[in-house]
């Protein structure tokens, strides 16, 4: 029993920053949200320890601050925040998905497990607050793509530090090396990849085209050390899919550039510690040669054919409710040779219906179809030779990791992951920012105040 004299001594700093930090999200809400776009991608690295006291706290801040936004939001009259079919179905999928509770429970699922699980897709409402805050005006438009660079410049630089510094633990085989890596922030890695090349290369302000490189060296370093092939290939591909978007002088300097990066990089991992450099060119070597045997080969495409067959089994038993959230299911593990219970599925789409169910489930795909629509339509628009670079940067660059978004949730379920949900938020509003410039039926701007200052 704690000494109640010490009582006041915690109660009092706790209520005096809860006070604080519900006036901070009124008074300065894009301060707030430059708070969440931070936090978000180490609240996102699991600890593989379960639920922890500090992500719980930092949990249960992001998902009650939200929910203050919201009330406080429409307490004040600011305006309708379902502007269109995307935001009516995204909030309607959130707000059905608590019907799968009673699911839950008639398969005893644990309540906890489940209500931490649908807890998850509370984060995509964050798309709300970032669009209102920072799709003002120009000046707010230009101070998210700025955060966003430098929080991807510390990911970066945390990445790499992370990884040297389990590479320096024991090395002793060539393994280690890939096993030092770290894959849940690789999407984080190539958004901020495909924004920043856009971005320097647009960019005629000396100031913000040397920022834009640095940041696209850090994050193509970050990208490399993950050592995910599907990633590296994905790089590629929307690297070369932005060229279809900017001008022939633009794309020159794309090519030039990347290439010098590569040259530079090889040289200096070289020069660095030629060894292990040697032993990482052949391993990239082995791992693309892989893909290329589907059977007895590549383990990770024959471990994802037999999950969902599994999978697909337990769907055809309940195809319109699901299994509930945290559902699981046994499958054969060809790395392990062995049977696993889990409710984790690599195939994020064929998970969210075994969780959730088809109708359900067709809500967030429909959200995910017509936000691609209009990140197509933007990043068109965006060619315009009048538009902001940093408004282009964010419409091509968005719109070009969309395939890539795609494709990981195909890979590696996002659904219900923290930083997928956390992801599908930034996208969204960014889609919906772009719009204010770009597109002439879009709502108008909430504010035409050019005081973009943070």
């Amino acid at each position: 029993m704690p000494d109640a004299s010490i009582l006041p001594i915690v109660l009092l700093p706790a209520l005096a920053s809860a006070v604080g930090f519900v006036a901070l999200l009124m008074s300065r809400p894009r301060l707030w949200l430059t708070m969440f776009m931070a936090t978000v991608p180490f609240f996102a690295s699991d600890t593989g320890h379960g639920l922890t006291a500090s992500e719980a706290i930092t949990g249960g801040v992001l998902l009650s601050s939200i929910t203050l936004w919201f009330a406080w939001h429409i307490a004040s009259n600011r305006g309708p925040l379902l502007r269109s079919w995307a935001d009516f179905l995204l909030v309607s999928f959130i707000a059905v998905a608590v019907l799968n509770l009673g699911i839950a429970l008639a398969n005893d699922l644990e309540l906890f497990g489940w209500a931490v699980d649908w807890s998850y897709f509370i984060l995509m409402l964050y798309y709300f607050p970032l669009r209102e805050e920072f799709g003002k005006d120009l000046p707010s438009m230009r101070s998210f793509v700025s955060i966003i660079g430098g929080i991807s410049l510390i990911m970066s630089v945390q990445s790499a530090w992370n990884f040297k510094r389990r590479l320096a633990e024991n090395l002793v085989y060539a393994y280690q090396i890939v096993a030092s890596r770290s894959t849940l922030l690789g999407p984080f890695f190539l958004l901020a990849v495909c924004i920043a090349v856009v971005l320097a290369v647009s960019t005629e302000e000396r100031r913000t085209k040397i920022l834009a490189y640095g940041i696209l060296m850090a994050n193509l370093a970050a990208l490399a050390l993950t050592f995910t092939r599907t990633i590296w290939v994905f790089a590629v591909a929307c690297i070369g899919l932005s060229m279809l978007f900017l001008r022939v002088r633009n794309n020159v300097r794309i090519i030039v550039s990347v290439g010098i990066i590569a040259i530079v990089a090889f040289i200096g991992a070289y020069l660095y510690n030629p060894r292990i450099t040697g032993v990482i060119v052949a391993m990239v070597k082995t791992r693309f040669a892989s893909s290329t045997q589907f059977s007895g080969g590549d383990h990770s495409f024959e471990t994802r054919i037999i999950e969902v067959t599994d999978v697909l089994r337990k769907v055809k038993q309940a195809p319109l409710g699901g299994h509930g959230l945290r559902a699981t299911f046994v499958t054969w593990a060809p790395i392990d040779q062995a049977h696993h219970i889990t409710s984790y599925v690599h195939i994020g789409y064929v998970g969210l219906v075994h969780k959730v169910g088809l109708p359900t489930a067709l809500l967030m795909f429909s959200v995910i179809i017509i936000f691609g629509y209009r990140s197509l339509r933007v990043a068109w628009l965006s060619r315009a030779p009048h538009v902001d670079p940093s408004v282009r940067a964010l419409a091509v660059g968005t719109f070009v990791f969309y395939p890539a978004m795609l494709a990981v949730i195909f890979m590696s379920g996002m659904f219900d992951q923290r930083h997928g949900n956390a992801l599908f938020a930034f996208m969204f509003a960014s889609i919906a920012m772009c719009e204010n410039f770009l597109v002439p039926s879009a709502q108008p701007p909430i504010s035409d105040s050019r005081q973009g200052a943070l």
